[in-house]
């Protein structure tokens, strides 16, 4: 290492590390990452996103054991109901799979994994304008009101239209 620093940088780094760290932080950072990582965390967060996503996290498709829903003779069966008789699995899964509160709670039996909102759907509101399902839940104080005036039947218990259709903005995701 010279005594003296230099007024602009070398063309090329030297073959010698220096002795220390110098007393002064630089301020443009280094092409490469260290090796080695430091034993001190960093204050501040990169300002540079990573390249690859981080891997989102393995929700199990299950149906929810505790789930129950009713029958359109008015008897209340569990998911296990729509996939129990081979010869019926087709009727019961396409007559109550369709169903917003049946889907979300029956996810395997319904094939519904992931529990999503239809992203293309779109709610009428009384003044005439159009929203999205994540509209239901955009406003804390409004989200129980608004989730209880779309996304239920008049039963108070089933989905509506437009439970159905945001199955999970009307927490029928379980």
């Amino acid at each position: 290492p010279t005594e003296i620093p230099s007024s602009a940088p070398t063309d090329s780094p030297s073959n010698v590390p220096s002795n220390g760290p110098s007393s002064k932080p630089t301020h443009i950072p280094s092409i490469a990452p260290t090796e080695i990582p430091s034993s001190i965390p960093t204050v501040n967060p990169s300002t540079i996103p990573t390249t690859l996503p981080s891997e989102n996290p393995t929700i199990p498709c299950m149906d929810d054991d505790s789930f129950t829903f009713i029958l359109d003779i008015g008897n209340p069966q569990g998911c296990e109901w729509l996939t129990r008789n081979v010869d019926k699995i087709a009727t019961r899964t396409e007559n109550y799979c369709p169903r917003g509160h049946v889907k979300g709670g029956c996810k395997k039996s319904c094939d519904f994994c992931p529990c999503v909102d239809n992203a293309e759907y779109r709610i009428t509101l009384d003044d005439g304008t159009e929203q999205g399902c994540q509209w239901l839940v955009s406003d804390a104080l409004l989200s129980v009101f608004r989730i209880q005036d779309y996304c239920f039947a008049d039963d108070g218990v089933s989905a509506s239209v437009v439970g159905n259709e945001c199955v999970l903005s009307c927490g029928f995701c379980l």
